[in-house]
Protein backbone atom coordinates (compact mmCIF):
# COMPACT_ATOMS: atom_id res chain seq x y z
CA UNK A 1 0.00 0.00 0.00
CA UNK A 2 1.29 3.21 -0.92
CA UNK A 3 1.79 6.39 1.35
CA UNK A 4 -1.49 8.14 0.92
CA UNK A 5 -3.14 5.21 0.66
CA UNK A 6 -2.44 4.54 4.20
CA UNK A 7 -3.16 8.03 5.35
CA UNK A 8 -6.39 7.84 3.59
CA UNK A 9 -7.03 4.17 5.40
CA UNK A 10 -6.10 5.59 8.86
CA UNK A 11 -7.74 9.49 8.32
CA UNK A 12 -11.52 7.10 7.36
CA UNK A 13 -11.10 5.12 10.08
CA UNK A 14 -10.64 7.83 12.69
CA UNK A 15 -13.13 10.08 11.10
CA UNK A 16 -16.04 7.92 10.86
CA UNK A 17 -15.20 6.30 14.36
CA UNK A 18 -13.85 9.63 16.48
CA UNK A 19 -11.04 6.66 18.03
CA UNK A 20 -7.48 6.91 17.58
CA UNK A 21 -6.76 10.58 17.41
CA UNK A 22 -8.20 13.88 18.98
CA UNK A 23 -11.48 15.12 17.78
CA UNK A 24 -10.92 18.95 18.68
CA UNK A 25 -14.27 21.89 18.48
CA UNK A 26 -14.25 25.37 17.79
CA UNK A 27 -16.14 27.68 20.55
CA UNK A 28 -18.31 27.96 18.03
CA UNK A 29 -19.69 24.72 16.99
CA UNK A 30 -19.32 23.94 21.05
CA UNK A 31 -21.82 26.97 21.31
CA UNK A 32 -24.30 24.72 19.01
CA UNK A 33 -27.56 23.03 20.48
CA UNK A 34 -26.40 19.80 21.52
CA UNK A 35 -28.94 18.08 18.71
CA UNK A 36 -27.28 20.33 16.36
CA UNK A 37 -23.73 19.50 17.06
CA UNK A 38 -24.49 15.76 17.22
CA UNK A 39 -25.60 16.45 13.48
CA UNK A 40 -22.62 17.89 12.42
CA UNK A 41 -20.42 15.74 14.54
CA UNK A 42 -22.58 12.95 12.40
CA UNK A 43 -21.93 14.68 9.40
CA UNK A 44 -18.09 14.73 9.93
CA UNK A 45 -18.19 11.30 10.20
CA UNK A 46 -20.21 9.90 7.43
CA UNK A 47 -18.76 12.40 4.43
CA UNK A 48 -17.72 10.42 1.74
CA UNK A 49 -18.02 13.15 -0.58
CA UNK A 50 -13.99 13.02 -1.62
CA UNK A 51 -13.11 14.03 -5.11
CA UNK A 52 -9.90 15.60 -7.07
CA UNK A 53 -11.40 19.00 -6.24
CA UNK A 54 -11.73 18.83 -2.52
CA UNK A 55 -9.31 15.83 -1.76
CA UNK A 56 -6.13 16.54 -4.38
CA UNK A 57 -3.96 14.81 -2.47
CA UNK A 58 -6.37 11.27 -1.86
CA UNK A 59 -5.76 11.61 1.78
CA UNK A 60 -9.69 12.63 3.35
CA UNK A 61 -7.86 14.87 5.61
CA UNK A 62 -10.13 17.82 4.76
CA UNK A 63 -14.51 17.73 4.77
CA UNK A 64 -16.50 20.75 3.69
CA UNK A 65 -20.36 20.74 4.22
CA UNK A 66 -23.31 22.65 5.19
CA UNK A 67 -25.74 22.34 7.59
CA UNK A 68 -28.93 24.08 8.34
CA UNK A 69 -28.08 27.17 6.23
CA UNK A 70 -24.06 27.64 7.95
CA UNK A 71 -21.12 25.75 6.12
CA UNK A 72 -18.80 23.97 8.12
CA UNK A 73 -15.34 22.62 7.89
CA UNK A 74 -13.32 19.16 9.59
CA UNK A 75 -9.90 19.69 8.96
CA UNK A 76 -7.29 16.57 9.95
CA UNK A 77 -3.73 17.67 11.29
CA UNK A 78 -0.66 15.09 12.21
CA UNK A 79 1.24 15.58 15.17
CA UNK A 80 4.26 13.51 16.81
CA UNK A 81 3.32 11.69 19.88
CA UNK A 82 4.27 14.17 22.52
CA UNK A 83 2.17 16.52 20.32
CA UNK A 84 4.89 19.41 19.81
CA UNK A 85 5.46 19.10 16.24
CA UNK A 86 4.32 17.92 12.85
CA UNK A 87 4.62 13.91 12.51
CA UNK A 88 7.40 13.13 9.81
CA UNK A 89 5.22 9.60 9.23
CA UNK A 90 1.39 10.08 8.95
CA UNK A 91 1.45 6.94 7.61
CA UNK A 92 2.16 5.50 10.47
CA UNK A 93 -0.07 5.51 13.29
CA UNK A 94 2.68 4.43 16.39
CA UNK A 95 4.36 7.99 15.37
CA UNK A 96 1.69 10.03 14.60
CA UNK A 97 -1.28 11.30 16.72
CA UNK A 98 -4.78 12.59 14.23
CA UNK A 99 -6.66 15.83 15.11
CA UNK A 100 -9.83 16.25 13.76
CA UNK A 101 -10.66 19.65 14.10
CA UNK A 102 -14.33 20.82 13.25
CA UNK A 103 -15.61 24.45 12.89
CA UNK A 104 -18.06 27.02 11.17
CA UNK A 105 -15.91 28.62 7.97
CA UNK A 106 -16.28 31.81 9.94
CA UNK A 107 -14.23 30.76 12.34
CA UNK A 108 -11.24 29.53 10.15
CA UNK A 109 -8.55 31.41 9.22
CA UNK A 110 -6.04 30.30 7.08
CA UNK A 111 -2.47 29.95 8.43
CA UNK A 112 0.64 31.38 7.72
CA UNK A 113 3.26 29.79 6.16
CA UNK A 114 4.86 27.45 8.11
CA UNK A 115 2.82 28.43 11.10
CA UNK A 116 0.25 25.10 12.68
CA UNK A 117 -3.21 25.66 12.58
CA UNK A 118 -3.04 25.71 16.08
CA UNK A 119 -1.00 28.60 15.90
CA UNK A 120 -2.74 30.89 13.92
CA UNK A 121 -6.10 31.73 15.02
CA UNK A 122 -7.35 35.03 13.89
CA UNK A 123 -8.28 36.41 17.21
CA UNK A 124 -6.62 36.18 20.20
CA UNK A 125 -9.01 34.85 23.32
CA UNK A 126 -9.09 33.09 26.67
CA UNK A 127 -7.39 29.68 26.59
CA UNK A 128 -9.19 27.01 27.51
CA UNK A 129 -8.58 23.24 28.33
CA UNK A 130 -11.65 22.32 29.67
CA UNK A 131 -13.18 19.10 27.87
CA UNK A 132 -16.87 19.31 26.72
CA UNK A 133 -19.56 16.79 26.81
CA UNK A 134 -22.62 16.44 25.73
CA UNK A 135 -24.99 13.38 24.70
CA UNK A 136 -24.90 11.45 21.09
CA UNK A 137 -28.13 9.68 20.96
CA UNK A 138 -27.65 10.54 17.59
CA UNK A 139 -24.42 8.33 17.61
CA UNK A 140 -26.67 5.45 19.12
CA UNK A 141 -24.35 5.07 22.02
CA UNK A 142 -24.82 4.67 25.71
CA UNK A 143 -22.04 6.71 26.58
CA UNK A 144 -21.29 10.61 26.12
CA UNK A 145 -18.32 11.98 23.92
CA UNK A 146 -15.51 13.94 25.34
CA UNK A 147 -14.28 16.46 22.84
CA UNK A 148 -11.41 19.65 24.14
CA UNK A 149 -12.54 22.66 22.89
CA UNK A 150 -10.05 23.96 20.25
CA UNK A 151 -11.00 27.71 19.78
CA UNK A 152 -8.21 29.99 20.27
CA UNK A 153 -5.82 27.59 21.97
CA UNK A 154 -2.13 28.02 21.25
CA UNK A 155 -0.92 24.94 20.67
CA UNK A 156 -3.29 21.68 20.21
Amino acid sequence: MDKSARIRQLNDAFRRTFVGGKVMMTTGVNALPDTVKAAVLTKVRTFDAFNGDNDPHGEHDFVSFDHEGAKYFAKMDYYDPGMCHASEEPDDASKTVRVLTVMRTDEYCPPATGVSFFENYCAPQPITNEPVTFPISAFSRARSLNVTQASARRGP
